[in-house]
């Protein structure tokens, strides 16, 4: 799909590229924020966003230009909890030698996903000048990243004893983790983005920039279903599926710091 975009890219742009009045530019932009959060065993380990954009524009007038454009991203993030139900058994067998169920326990376990990758894709852009030195751009953009690899960490929490299951005196109470469950994601994502710029040179700009709004697409498929981790990953408990986003990128990744470059 990658491929396919920028092929698709190149034959509508390369012709664009001959007019004497175009100009060439590359912006890049990015950010990175991290910050504590899901407690496991009583430590806390750390949660991460970060994003580097690339754009590399073509002016199409006084205040217009389009081009291409890509993404790196890299993130571990928080998912909802969700619970699990165990058996609990009789400490005495029936006539039979069997555990008998007298109920079920319900086990709270946490939840992570990180995953990291490219995307792709075209924009334009509407530059609005503010004074001599600053102004304000608009980005409308279209990406699409193909299937890249991630991981569900699962941290089960600590099990008032295993006699409670299955009678084992030896038996930890505590299961060691997190579990892994690999999947596959792929994203796209449609919006605009708002700028703010100040030229520093005539080939140098500083500035700010952050999504304003976008519709983001994500399908999230598994890899892999270790038997191994059956008994503690309930994979029909993890949140594959597609997801659909709708609003503002700002609380996600936040404002990202852009340099531009106009070499000609």
């Amino acid at each position: 799909m990658q491929k396919l975009i920028l092929i698709l890219a190149a034959f509508f742009i390369s012709p664009i590229v001959g007019l004497a009045q175009s100009k060439v530019w590359l912006d890049l932009d990015g950010v990175y924020w991290q910050k504590y959060g899901l407690e496991t065993y009583g430590d806390v380990n750390s949660l991460f966003s970060g994003t580097v954009k690339s754009w590399l524009g073509l002016n199409m007038g006084k205040s217009w230009s389009m081009g291409l454009m890509g993404d790196y991203s890299s993130y571990r993030s928080q998912e909802q909890d969700f619970a699990v139900q165990f058996p609990v058994y009789a400490p005495a067998r029936d006539e039979n030698g069997n555990l008998v169920v007298t109920g079920y326990q319900s086990e709270i376990f946490q939840l992570a996903r990180k995953n990291e990758g490219m995307s792709f894709g075209l924009f334009l852009r509407k530059d609005i000048a503010l004074g001599q030195k600053t102004s304000l751009n608009l980005s409308f953009f279209g990406l699409g990243g193909g299937k890249q690899s991630g991981q569900f960490e699962v941290y089960p929490g600590a099990l008032p004893s295993w006699s409670s299951y299955y009678p084992c005196l030896n038996c930890l109470s505590v299961v060691a983790g997190p579990f892994i469950s690999d999947f596959e994601e792929s994203t796209w994502r449609f919006g605009m983005d708002l700028g703010f710029a100040y030229e520093l040179k005539t080939w140098l700009s500083l500035g700010l920039r952050a999504n304003a709004l976008q519709f983001v697409k994500s399908s999230i498929t598994p890899i892999t279903n270790n038997p191994a981790d059956s008994t503690w990953i309930p994979i029909y408990q993890l949140p594959y599926g597609d997801r659909h986003e709708f609003g503002s990128g700002v609380a996600r990744e936040g404002v990202r710091f852009s340099v531009q470059f106009r070499p000609f």
